[in-house]
């Protein structure tokens, strides 16, 4: 199971039960993320990941019951950044990845910060990255 699946799942939203989901992810530089974070967020640094929801909340998603596809939006990920933190923090480049577009993902259905978030992500990390390396 890949990280979108993953987070889907243990988003548990049964509004999305038999539902294809689409987003779409690009890789850019820290320039790049950085232009995009000051002219959407106002904020003068590069950051790891950006979300841009096709929905305002997870109640809004959940209005497209009627649709078989659904676009949730788009994922910004700039793996240079994402990588020098994961050195700082000591964590694998593969977990930091995965932490950091599952914090994306959940965004886009709707989460926002807090600590169901921030379990949910690090509980895609860990069964995706830890246990696959434990085998």
């Amino acid at each position: 199971m890949g990280i979108f699946q993953r987070s889907i799942a243990l988003a548990d939203l049964s509004c999305l039960e038999n539902k294809i989901l689409e987003l779409s992810v690009a890789l850019v530089s820290e320039d790049e993320i950085q232009k995009l974070n000051s002219q959407y967020r106002k904020k003068q640094l590069p950051t790891d990941v950006l979300s841009f929801c096709e929905y305002e909340s997870t109640e809004k998603l959940c209005e497209k019951k009627n649709e078989n596809e659904v676009f949730v939006g788009e994922l910004i990920l700039c793996p240079k950044y994402i990588e020098r933190n994961a050195n700082e923090d000591g964590q694998s480049l593969e977990y930091a990845l995965t932490y950091i577009t599952a914090h994306g993902i959940f965004h886009l259905l709707g989460f926002e910060h807090g600590k169901k978030m921030f379990a949910l992500q690090k509980q895609v990390a860990d069964e995706l990255v830890t246990s696959k390396n434990k085998k």
